[in-house]
């Protein structure tokens, strides 16, 4: 089973989202559960509580579900760091930006939550 779990603070939210065409899609935290995933973290029980919610797998990932059905791995929660006023920054979205420059063969981006 597939659930799109919200997380509003990020702005990953399913409610009254369209695409170009109007048909509604939905998007959030993909969180997976069934008899064909690991049950747990062997003697692991921090890692556990971080990554089981309710019986639901939390992968991190960010995914936008379509009305066809198709699941597109857009985002990576725990890649998104809060700056000291508050707002989040993907380093991946500025990384791809930074690398269409014919210059640049590879970059990285860090962040520090105590800088603005």
């Amino acid at each position: 089973m597939l659930r799109l779990k919200d997380h509003a603070d990020l702005n990953y939210t399913s409610s009254g989202l369209t695409d170009d065409n109007g048909k509604p899609i939905w998007r959030g935290e993909i969180c997976l559960r069934g008899g064909n995933l690991f049950k747990k973290y062997l003697n692991n029980p921090e890692a556990n509580n971080e990554v089981f919610e309710n019986g639901w797998f939390r992968t991190g990932d960010v995914g936008t579900l379509n009305e066809d059905g198709r699941l597109m791995i857009t985002d990576r929660i725990k890649n998104i760091f809060k700056l000291q006023q508050g707002e989040y920054v993907a380093p991946e979205k500025v990384e791809n930006i930074i690398a269409t420059c014919a210059l640049v063969a590879q970059s990285f981006l860090t962040g520090e939550s105590t800088e603005s």
